[in-house]
């Protein structure tokens, strides 16, 4: 009986760290997840409100209205990539009919992880 070694080379690759999305109060918020908004005035500008903050996952990340669903007249998403990689989305805008708002985001990162979320406000 002959002994022979065998060399055998393991590659362990590290855990992706988890896609996040935060909503501005530093809430989690998870798929089918929903957000309220602070209240805006009907022809008030806007200068911009933090929806959410993605984070972790793997970057770059996009962000698009979600099938069927649209802003308001007057209003639009802007997003920001921040100094650690993390992307804040912002709505801005100046509203131009009062009442009940809803709008849903689709959110993912470049390795397919994806989270689709609604955003609430009222405009008075």
């Amino acid at each position: 009986m002959t002994q022979e070694t065998v060399n055998v080379s393991i590659t362990v690759n590290p855990a992706a760290k988890p896609f996040l999305v935060v909503d501005a109060a530093g809430n989690t918020v998870s798929d089918g997840g929903s957000i309220a908004l602070a209240a805006e005035t009907v022809g008030v500008a806007d200068p911009g409100q933090t929806v959410v903050v993605l984070s972790g996952g793997t970057a770059p990340y996009n962000v698009a209205l979600a099938a069927g669903s649209a802003l308001p007249d007057g209003d639009h998403l802007d997003s920001t990539v921040n100094a650690d990689g993390s992307e804040t989305v912002i709505l801005s805008g100046t509203p131009t009919t009062a009442g009940a708002d809803s709008f849903s985001l689709m959110l993912s990162d470049s390795a397919g992880a994806a989270v689709q979320v609604s955003a609430r406000r009222k405009i008075a």
